[in-house]
């Protein structure tokens, strides 16, 4: 249909129309993406846009005129969307990086621990799974669509309404405590810097901090439960700093996955809440975290030793008195069997109580406070079956003591 016979006016409506409705497509994603307090603001804005587009389409053009441009501004608005997602996904913050001081090392100087850890935001921010997607599509993996990527930070905008994580200030917690386990063998001499892969400080930063401190030596211990994607980057962070050229012997931990003292801890934790008398009678769940088949392929030892861990786990339940047959396993995501169907199993086995545990989560957070407990949540079972959430690891004394012993463990083999 062509245009009205006034084309130099219907033009410039028709563009001022096609403005609002891009603006529409912008502030769309904002809206799906904003922190809490901002979405009023941009679902005001949205309704302001659409409008006054609709109030210029309905009065200045002619009645031929606005089907098509009904039809071009919902094109627009659909660029406005491709435009407000590229601009979300390709969004930074610009880090911080301390100067690395040019003094020669001190011989001994003391020793820098830096406590390295998954990290995450205790308020809701999009930056750390904008980075997260990065991740993804560098290494091929077939996570999300860019376009859909957008209604996946509502998801977890959600989550954060509900109530903070609390994963960063337990970290910080958790490496009090051990600073305090060292201080009890009169070590001093250890200097302990948190940091995080997806919160900051990150761990190039905490080591250089050391470095500037006077460390002669950094210890980086991965408070992680595998070898993954996510040690290797916090290794090669720190690597990249050049310390080692500088006369700084740098040491890396192991991750947690054959800890004794960390299974014992899940065990620990179940006999306060289970009496001896009703560990025939008790489902134990240990639910892992899930990688991609495709991460398996780059990163196997991810799956592998969430696996051999919570086995051994296993096992420690049943030489406890636990039935085989009740303590079993599950994946949070990418993997089956998931949690909710597991749960169902147990409970249609005759079970009267189920435990269940974020296995591989080092401290509460989204994950173990939100994404786990709704899985098992959905699962239809009967209400006189109680449901005990035992949660992350957090900072219990065996934790710490896991932690302090991969730390003593690498500097021996230093040594």
């Amino acid at each position: 249909m062509s245009p009205s016979n006034s084309p130099s006016v219907d033009w410039a409506v028709l563009i001022a129309a096609l403005v609002l409705a891009l603006g529409v497509g912008i502030a769309l994603v904002a809206l799906l993406s904003c922190k809490v307090n901002r979405i009023v603001v941009f679902l005001v804005g949205i309704m302001a846009l659409l409008i006054a587009d609709a109030y210029v389409v309905l009065t200045y053009l002619q009645a031929g005129d606005r089907l098509w441009a009904t039809i071009l501004c919902i094109l627009a608005g659909f660029i406005g969307y491709v435009i407000g997602t590229w601009r979300l996904l390709n969004m930074d913050r610009q880090r911080e990086m301390p100067n690395l001081q040019d003094h020669p090392v001190s011989n001994p100087g003391h020793v820098g621990v830096v406590y390295f850890s998954h990290g995450e935001s205790e308020e809701y921010d999009q930056l750390a799974w904008v980075h997260q997607f990065r991740e993804f599509d560098h290494q091929g993996l077939k996570f999300m669509p860019r376009l859909v990527r957008p209604f996946f930070f509502t998801v977890l905008r959600s989550k954060y309404m509900k109530g903070s994580s609390r994963h960063c200030s337990i970290h910080g917690l958790m490496m009090q405590r051990l600073a305090e386990e060292y201080q009890k063998e009169g070590k001093g001499e250890l200097r302990f810097y948190l940091s995080f892969l997806d919160a900051e400080p990150r761990p190039d930063v905490a080591a250089a901090k050391a470095y500037n401190d006077g460390a002669s030596t950094i210890v980086v211990a991965n408070v992680f439960l595998t070898a993954s994607n996510h040690t290797a980057e916090g290794d090669d962070l720190v690597k990249e700093l050049g310390l080692d050229g500088r006369g700084v012997r740098l040491i890396y931990t192991e991750p947690l996955w054959n800890s004794a003292l960390l299974r014992r801890s899940f065990l620990e934790k179940a006999n306060q809440v289970i009496a001896p008398a009703a560990k025939a009678t008790t489902g134990v769940l240990l639910v892992g975290h899930g990688q991609p088949k495709e991460w398996d392929l780059e990163f196997s030892t991810e799956t592998e030793h969430e696996n051999l861990f919570r086995e051994g786990v296993q096992r420690d339940f049943v030489q406890d008195g636990f039935k085989p047959e009740n303590v079993r396993l599950a994946w949070m995501a990418f993997k089956e069997p998931n949690p909710t169907k597991v749960v169902e199993e147990m409970a249609a086995s005759g079970v009267k109580r189920i435990i269940f545990f974020s296995a591989a989560i080092s401290a509460d957070g989204i994950h173990s406070q939100s994404d786990i407990p709704e899985l098992v949540e959905k699962a239809k079972v009967s209400k006189g079956i109680e449901i005990i959430d035992l949660g992350a690891w957090n900072d219990h004394p065996l934790v710490i003591a896991a932690i302090k012993e991969k730390i003593d463990q690498a500097m021996a083999e230093s040594n």
